[in-house]
Parts: C-alpha cells; structure tokens; sequence
C-alpha cells in the first residue's frame, strides 16, 4: 500500500511472507554435507521512497525499518544446534530501487530490495546468526484514484 504521496516522495508498507536460513559445511570446501535450515516469517516494513517520474513512469529509492515475526515452532532439526534458539521476531533496514510503469489504473513494477539485519535469527550463548537477503520483485497493483 502506497500512501501519503507528495510529488517527490510517499510511503510504501508491506506484509509478506518470507522464509530465512542457511547452510553451513562442518568442513571448508565440504560441499556433501552441507546442514540446511530454515524459518517462516510474516514481515511489515515501511519505506520512505524518493521518486522521479514522467507522465506514466516512476524510479525510486527506498529505505525503511522492517520486522519479521516467526511463524511456527523456529526448532532446529540437528543435534549439533543444540543451544541455539531461534527469536521470535528480528528486525533491520530494508533498502530498495524499483521502477514502475502506470497503465490505466493498473501499475505494474520490478523491485530489487535487501535487507540488512539488525538482530539475530538465532543466537547461543556465545554467537548468533543473522540473515540479510537480495530480493527481485514483480509487482501488479490497482491505483484507488
């Protein structure tokens, strides 16, 4: 939803779905035992975007805050994770550029966002993980007026 629009600027916020994990070697260079491990997560996140625009396209950059709240237990399913715990909620910036193009009512658009962590996934007593993420959106919305 896109709100709050001035000629040089509005406000995006979004909810979504998005899985974070990983992979890790218990050796450098062992590709045959790679641990996989991932999450569910609902994310909200707002971005201030700065746009220029010609009569029926826009540029933007954006950057604002985001939260992602897990979704189900976050339990680990190997032994060697013991001690690790997975957060219920973990937050960050998300950054991003887009262009959209305006055809009628309909708006279609490509995003490119990453999000810089700014809490742990997971943590232990003595390290945490944290997940940053490239995305590539294609968007199709309906302008309201």
């Amino acid at each position: 939803m896109e709100y709050l629009e001035k000629k040089w600027f509005y406000l995006s916020s979004q909810i979504g779905f998005l899985k974070l994990g990983g992979k890790e070697s218990p050796t450098i260079g062992d590709t045959t035992n790679r641990d996989k491990q991932s999450w569910n997560y609902v994310q909200l996140n707002t971005s201030f975007r700065v746009r220029t625009q010609s009569r029926k396209t826009e540029l933007y950059l954006g950057a604002g805050p985001y939260m992602n709240i897990l979704v189900g237990s976050g339990a680990f399913n190997k032994e060697m994770y013991s001690g690790y715990s997975t957060q219920q909620t973990n937050w960050g910036c998300k950054t991003e550029a887009g262009i959209t193009e305006n055809i009628n009512r309909l708006r279609i658009g490509v995003n490119c966002s990453y999000l810089l962590a700014f809490s742990p996934v997971a943590k232990s007593q003595y390290t945490s993980m944290a997940a940053k993420s490239l995305a590539f959106y294609l968007s199709l919305g309906y302008r309201l007026r």
